[in-house]
């Protein structure tokens, strides 16, 4: 009879732990309006209040625990142009989006450029702009584009890198 009991009690506090703590989540995926690809490292902030998030490598964000409401959510991303929408958020519910961004032109001094050449620097450079701690990240197409005979020559242009020289080539990589 006791173990019933304490059964029962368990049950009970097990199906009303996910109402009681249950949270209001924000989700959604971040991608490339032209092509669909994802963008990774992507600023995820709302508006006039201390929540936010950055998108991971499939473009997908969360941001957990938030208050029920209306909030101004705006994305930022180089080589892309701000994105601002108008989100509720109900509840105990997990809100989902699917935020498509639009590449921005730059026009300054008499020069357009358009975002296709250096997407892959964009990115890196989102990455690196968001990352919690120090770091140099560099695209491979910007690798691509040093003129430098190996990748141990090509690497010793990145701060906090040194290479060491065998037989006249950089080989061997700090």
């Amino acid at each position: 009879m006791k173990r019933i009991f304490i059964l029962t009690v368990l049950f009970i506090a097990v199906c009303f732990s996910s109402t009681l703590f249950g949270q209001s989540v924000l989700r959604g995926k971040i991608t490339d309006k032209s092509e669909g690809l994802s963008l990774a490292g992507a600023k995820v902030v709302l508006l006039n209040t201390s929540y936010g998030s950055v998108s991971n490598k499939n473009g997908e964000f969360t941001i957990l625990n938030l208050p029920a409401g209306t909030y101004e959510l705006k994305i930022q991303y180089i080589g892309f142009q701000d994105f601002t929408e108008s989100v509720k958020i109900e509840n105990n519910r997990t809100t989902f989006l699917n935020l498509k961004l639009i590449p921005a032109s730059i026009i300054k001094d008499r020069i357009l450029v358009i975002g296709e050449q250096l997407k892959g620097q964009a990115k890196a450079l989102n990455q690196q702009k968001n990352n919690i701690n120090i770091t140099n990240i560099v695209s491979s197409d910007q690798v691509g584009r040093f003129p430098d005979a190996n990748i141990g020559d090509a690497m010793k242009r990145i701060t906090g890198i040194t290479v060491q020289y065998d037989q006249g080539e950089a080989r061997f990589v700090f």
